[in-house]
């Protein structure tokens, strides 16, 4: 591999794995929002031990909404880059993040006013408003929910975590820096290329290398109260856990 070619490689990389932890803490920091909106729901005295297994229990399904939103971003950033140098895989995995980032502010303005309503995190009756009078929802949704107000809110959240993004991407020169100047970049490379495998394992399973350990919908239920159960699951997997519901 050439050296412009591997540096390339790098800097892709090194964003990625910095895009991966942006959006697990974005991720993080709505089911904190859910849970502070929705705190007077909480038994009294839930202990603090709750509070802190559903944000471990979130951040480990977590993992799941995380790598489906960075593989785009792998694939036409990082290995689009490296086959084809004069493609920007830089500019690309920031336009897809920011995008990313929008569709989450977007379902987590929509999420606070349907658990109000319906006392869930996305149930599969959210399909069934495809089969329903679109104009009458529509006006429902801005004369009772705000809709309009909440999209403009989602808007300027996601305008500023992509700004907190371009700054948290500004570390990729000085993380990169090392792996730069090995001598042997074929080492490097194949090492990224044996550790990605186990890592997507363990990301798909919800940090876990087998099913029997994973996390997913089916058995995030693990507390005993509602809200904090709802909590475990971000905007991603509640629409999934809605539309699995829904086929059946």
């Amino acid at each position: 591999m050439q050296q412009s070619r591997y540096s390339l490689f790098i800097q892709n990389f090194v964003q990625d794995a910095l895009l991966f932890l942006f959006i697990l803490v974005v991720l993080s920091v709505f089911r904190a929002a859910f849970l502070i909106t929705f705190a007077d729901s909480l038994a009294p005295n839930t202990p603090w031990s709750d509070i802190w297994l559903t944000m471990w229990y979130g951040l480990r399904i977590s993992l799941k909404t995380t790598g489906a939103c960075i593989l785009p971003a792998f694939v036409f950033g990082t290995v689009l880059t490296s086959a084809w140098p004069k493609w920007n895989g830089i500019k690309f995995r920031f336009g897809w993040a920011c995008f990313v980032l929008l569709v989450l502010s977007v379902l987590f303005q929509m999420r606070i006013p349907y658990y109000h309503e319906f006392h869930s995190a996305f149930s599969p009756f959210i399909f069934n408003t495809f089969h329903d009078d679109v104009g009458a929802i529509i006006s429902t949704s801005i004369e009772q929910y705000h809709a309009i107000g909440r999209m403009f809110a989602a808007l300027v959240i996601a305008g500023l975590w992509c700004v907190l993004l371009h700054l948290w991407f500004k570390l990729t020169p000085r993380l990169a820096r090392p792996l730069l100047s090995v001598r042997r970049p074929w080492i490097v490379v194949t090492i990224i290329c044996l550790l990605l495998p186990p890592f997507a394992l363990f990301v798909r399973e919800g940090g876990a290398f087998s099913y029997y350990r994973s996390i997913y919908w089916k058995n995030s239920a693990r507390l005993n109260q509602h809200l904090l159960n709802e909590a475990v699951l971000d905007d991603i997997q509640a629409l999934y856990r809605a539309k699995s519901i829904y086929k059946k």
